[in-house]
């Protein structure tokens, strides 16, 4: 997160001495991303194949994501700003627009028609007070169930549709000798779990106010009381094996893991260990998330304060990537769904096209708690929720503090 010191620096950063390129014939532009898995990785290469220009070099450097806004921040307050990094849409974004230290993309969204092309969810998560200030290049969705077949067929089971048909199940699973349910074992991740309960559990506009704090005390209190008394039944059936993506999806492709809850990232990983979707491995929602596509989408910023003109930027970089060719490219190596409306989705596999069915209902895109416009509801929901998994706190003890947290903040 940004800090407020960081902010202030941002301001005076306005008037400070613009850095140079080494090459003012032909500028390398610095790309700041925080992609190390397979599909990222691969997703990279599509990228740079595809805005190789002879106005500009792209120059990839790997920070990581933890690391990733306060690296670029800094880099920003300092005078010597990437000309282009990967961000994340929310609170930090807007202010990052307010305070003057991004390029403004709305020429570039008249010119390429953003209005008509791209899909109206998106191009809101990337406004603030009338200006574009990050270009979007995909849809992630977050709550994906992924199936070890061989483990279903073996016990005669169906995926579960429905939190409680899970909790069926789950006992002759583990009863089996495999894990029921796998997430990661981050705080990201436990944070998931919890969102695709709540969303079982309400609809999608009750969600949205929980996120921003827009809830009565009742409304609250009965909602998360709710979620985490569900969330104390599914939990003795959870699994965190490991931080680390390609960890858990080598226990996955060693039949370790009936599911796992995690993004559409992962299928690239379960398929560079050799696993075919639709025969040892599949793909449904989370339970109970059904028509719900709990997502996210890779956003670049080009930040003001570098030498290198944002024309520049935009032929070689912006024009490629919003266009048809690369945005199938690209989302096809990464598992994500293209930002524009009416691509045809035939060359693309079972799974993303289950999730581009979703979207194209009304209402179906849920915002991450991560993406909340309240940095403090996000911090408050964060760190309880973390204390409940490493403290093993109760339904009630959590409920408690959480609704006496957020009411307070209200």
């Amino acid at each position: 997160m940004i800090t407020t010191r960081t902010f202030c620096v941002l301001i005076f950063t306005l008037i400070m001495p613009y850095s140079f390129a080494a090459d003012p014939e032909r500028p390398s532009l610095e790309l700041i991303h925080s992609w190390h898995i397979t599909s990222e990785i691969n997703a990279l290469n599509i990228l740079l194949n595809a805005t190789q220009s002879d106005k500009s070099t792209l120059s990839p450097r790997f920070i990581h994501i933890q690391k990733n806004r306060e690296y670029v921040s800094e880099r920003i307050a300092h005078g010597y700003s990437p000309a282009i990094s990967q961000w994340f849409a929310g609170p930090e974004l807007n202010l990052m627009g307010e305070l003057g230290v991004l390029n403004s993309l709305n020429q570039i969204a008249v010119e390429q028609n953003w209005g008509e092309i791209i899909l109206p969810q998106i191009l809101n998560d990337i406004s603030h007070q009338g200006e574009y200030w990050a270009l979007p290049i995909n849809i992630h969705t977050r709550n994906m169930l992924w199936v070890d077949t061989k483990i279903f067929n073996q016990l005669n089971m169906t995926p579960p549709k429905t939190w409680r048909e899970f909790l069926k199940i789950a006992p002759k699973i583990q009863a089996s000798g495999y894990s029921p349910l796998s997430i990661g074992n981050t705080p990201r991740n436990r944070i998931l779990l919890w969102n695709t309960i709540v969303l079982a559990q309400s609809s999608i506009d009750t969600y949205k106010k929980l996120m921003e704090n827009q809830l009565t005390y009742k409304e609250l209190n009965s909602l998360l009381t709710q979620s985490f008394k569900l969330l104390d039944k599914v939990k003795p059936f959870v699994n965190q094996y490991s931080f680390n993506a390609k960890a858990m999806a080598k226990r996955f492709a060693n039949n370790e893991v009936a599911l796992w809850l995690t993004g559409d990232w992962a299928k690239a990983e379960l398929q560079h260990l050799g696993l075919e979707l639709g025969k040892e491995f599949n793909c449904t929602m989370a339970p109970g998330n059904k028509d719900i596509a709990l997502y996210g989408s890779d956003l670049f910023i080009f930040p003001r304060n570098n030498k290198i003109s944002l024309d520049i930027i935009k032929d070689s970089f912006i024009k490629p990537i919003i266009s048809e060719k690369v945005q199938i490219k690209y989302n096809l190596a990464k598992g994500s769904i293209p930002i524009l409306r009416n691509i045809e989705m035939k060359v693309f596999d079972e799974c993303a096209q289950l999730v581009a069915s979703i979207i194209k209902k009304p209402n179906s895109l849920a915002p991450s708690f991560l993406s909340s416009s309240n940095d403090i509801v996000s911090f408050i929901l964060e760190t309880t929720i973390q204390d409940y998994w490493e403290n093993n706190l109760t339904a009630a003890e959590v409920v408690e503090h959480l609704t006496k947290e957020l009411i307070a903040v209200q």
